[in-house]
């Protein structure tokens, strides 16, 4: 199909599109003005990260404080549990109402900021306000506790420590003392210096990753408790996995494990052998775990992500320990081999350097601990990370949806495809002859004249009708076409039939009549319908004598006895012609004559094949400039086919949609079968919106004046 083709079948159904639109349209306005108006509320939360003061000093290393959570973190905690029940606790709600709450929150980072966009959407937006506000301050508050708690935990942790390396720096300055006191003077070489030296910085570095170590062991359970009580409530939220011990019994084996992980890590390095098991024995409980949960993340749709965070804490640790047991591990070998060179030099050499070595390792791991103190203190005062709110959320008076304006924009366009696509759809399975395009794509005939359906005009006879009605200039084209189509060949007898009734081929033929004796021609109308004759009753005569007389030879029989009453004799012409000129009627306009049908007799089609219908018919066409035959539906009977092969030509009348293609086309071959021409097609009822329609709409417009003409008087 080409693009005209598409065009064709959309002008062809312009008001099903047209009306789909106004469907469409129709039922979006009354939804987006009969649903409830939702309101969006928003609150800014700034999640920024300070410049830290850091005491630098030779042979500093950095604080154990916590650093930042990374801005996702930050938005899987906003919309953790605890946050839920915390909201839910300060609105005077019950905890269980924390899953609601967080799924009405949205939060997104604003790209290139530290901000976070906390939103809602609801109907009432007081109630949208007040919970994103609430959520904002919760978040800040429940940020900075878990800070607090993390930083006084490593300052605790680092204020022990202290103490212990101040008592064990005073031991040694003391021990160093005493054996000065004792033995005076003692000479070392340059050699033993160095290795002394070295060993000094060998044993501070392993104080230090000691300390470290410990520092993690001491930070570790706050982690493990979260991650237990996270846990705890992500199967609490199912009350089906409670029913499941087994599931619980994974969960505690999986943290026993874990524990003494990390107890083990304390003694021996990664490499061990029962360090080795222990993870073994994790990576197997881990995979029953991880089998036994699935389908609870998978259909209660929890959030999971501040609980694996928590994990990755735990993981990021662990590995801490490894790395510092490593170096440790390497520390010792490299001491050992420098203390055995220590032990071949003079027993008094040995002692002193011993001692001194544990003064200046005390000393470095003293100074070490009070630097970070110092850094702990700042960071507590600081805070690592500073959170707060930077907008509050107002109720919004300015709904989000619907968009009414939008809506029914969208469902303008939406209607227009919808009706493009039916349209389409509909043209796929159409069956029916409906345009002139139809009639040449499928029967290969020319349409002679489009009839426009109208309710005032329908079954009536021009003469009703204003003339300049799109009805009447129809007729004059159909008119027009008919008489050309009849001059080569010749056509004087002319069949007017249709597939089936009620196709308005007698209404068809009535009025093609009229239009061409008001052109000035003479015209006979001929009812040769004798199953369901309409003729008379459309031109109100009187049908007691017809043609069904004149072919079964009653009304000559009678004039013979007529004759031979008056003459007594009886005359051997055929009085044919005159039986016809009693029976013919002239009826309105002048010009037009009409033979009804007459009773209706037994044996129709053998009346309209008989010697004296064609005998009949030489006669008729001598008495006007065309004869206009009605006969019977043509896929009913076979009367109309008899006629055909009778008759000089036949015009076809197709009510448009309601006669299939293949009820047409076999009418149109039993016609052609009679060699009988069929001159075209005469389209009954076209709908508004074909493309036949369009010339008279516009001609009846433009041709006859759609503005009224003053009346001008003349001057006498």
């Amino acid at each position: 199909m080409e693009i005209k083709d598409y065009l064709k079948i959309l002008r062809k159904r312009i008001w099903l599109i047209g009306g789909t639109i106004v469907l469409i349209t129709f039922i979006a306005a009354v939804i987006s003005f009969n649903i409830p108006k939702v309101y969006r509320c928003s609150a800014k939360v700034l999640v920024e990260k300070p410049m830290r003061v850091l005491l630098l000093q030779p042979g500093d290393i950095r604080s154990g404080a916590p650093q930042a959570l990374d801005m996702e973190t930050n938005l899987k905690l906003l919309k953790s549990q605890p946050v839920g029940e915390e909201v839910a606790k300060v609105l005077g709600m019950d905890k269980k109402a924390a899953f609601s709450l967080i799924g009405q929150i949205y939060v997104y980072n604003i790209p290139e900021t530290g901000l976070i966009e906390i939103s809602t959407e609801t109907t009432d937006p007081n109630w949208g306000a007040k919970l994103v506000n609430t959520f904002a301050k919760v978040f800040v508050r429940k940020s900075k506790e878990f800070a607090v708690e993390t930083q006084t935990a490593t300052l605790k942790f680092i204020e022990e420590q202290l103490k212990k390396a101040k008592e064990i720096l005073q031991i040694a300055e003391e021990n160093l003392l005493d054996f000065k006191k004792e033995h005076g003077f003692v000479k070392i070489d340059d050699e033993i210096n160095r290795i002394n030296l070295f060993l000094s910085q060998l044993d501070s570095e392993k104080i230090k990753l000691q300390l470290e170590r410990e520092e993690i062991l001491a930070k570790a359970p706050i982690f493990q408790e979260k991650f237990n009580i996270e846990a705890q409530k992500l199967f609490e939220s199912n009350g089906s996995f409670l029913q499941k011990d087994y599931v619980l019994g994974i969960q505690s084996e999986l943290t026993k494990l874990e524990n003494l992980k990390l107890e083990l890590l304390s003694k021996y390095t990664p490499e061990h052998p029962k360090i080795l098991e222990i993870e073994k024995k994790i990576k197997e409980t881990q995979l029953r775990l991880s089998e036994n949960v699935s389908n609870l993340v998978s259909e209660e749709s929890i959030d999971l992500a501040d609980h694996i965070n928590t994990k990755r804490e735990i993981d990021a640790l662990n590995t801490k320990l490894i790395m510092s047991a490593a170096r440790m591990s390497v520390i010792d070998k490299v001491s050992k081999m420098q203390k055995e060179k220590l032990k071949t030099l003079p027993e008094l050499s040995f002692e002193y350097t011993k001692l001194e070595r544990a003064q200046q390792t005390a000393a470095d791991i003293y100074n070490m601990l009070s630097q970070k103190y110092e850094q702990a203190k700042i960071d507590q005062v600081q805070q690592v990370v500073k959170v707060k709110i930077f907008e509050e959320a107002f109720p919004s008076g300015i709904p989000v949806r619907p968009n009414r304006k939008k809506n029914i924009g969208f469902s303008v366009i939406i209607g227009a495809l919808l009706g493009v696509l039916i349209s389409f759809f509909l043209e796929q399975f159409e069956v029916s002859i409906r345009s002139s395009e139809d009639v040449k794509n499928y029967l290969n005939l020319t349409v002679l004249g489009s009839i426009p359906y109208s309710y005032e005009t329908i079954n009536k006879l021009i003469t009703e009708v204003p003339l300049k009605s799109p009805m009447a200039e129809a007729y004059r084209r159909l008119s027009f076409f008919v008489q050309l189509y009849c001059i080569d060949p010749i056509i004087k007898t002319l069949l007017v039939t249709s597939c089936k009734s009620d196709e308005g081929k007698t209404t068809t033929l009535s009025n093609l009549a009229i239009t061409i004796v008001q052109e000035g021609g003479k015209v006979i109308i001929i009812d040769t319908d004798l199953r369901r004759p309409m003729l008379h009753r459309l031109f109100n005569v009187d049908n007691s004598l017809g043609i069904s007389q004149i072919l079964s030879g009653e009304l000559e029989a009678q004039l013979k006895i007529e004759e031979l009453e008056k003459n007594k004799k009886i005359s051997s012409n055929s009085m044919l012609e005159l039986v016809i000129d009693r029976v013919m009627q002239p009826v309105e306009p002048k010009g037009l004559f009409l033979i009804p049908s007459g009773p209706l007799p037994q044996n129709p089609l053998e009346l309209l094949k008989s010697k004296k219908m064609k005998d009949f018919l030489e006669i008729i066409k001598k008495k006007a400039d065309l004869i206009l035959l009605d006969s019977p539906p043509a896929i009913h009977v076979i009367d109309a086919i008899a006629l055909a092969n009778i008759l000089d030509g036949v015009l076809m009348v197709i009510n448009s949609g309601k006669v299939t293609r293949d009820e047409v086309q076999q009418v149109k071959i039993m016609i052609e079968s009679t060699n009988t021409k069929i001159i075209g097609v005469a389209l009954n009822n076209i709908e508004v919106g074909s493309p036949d329609y369009y010339y008279y709409y516009y001609y009846g417009g433009y041709g006859y004046g759609g503005t009224k003409r003053k009346r001008i008087s003349l001057k006498k």
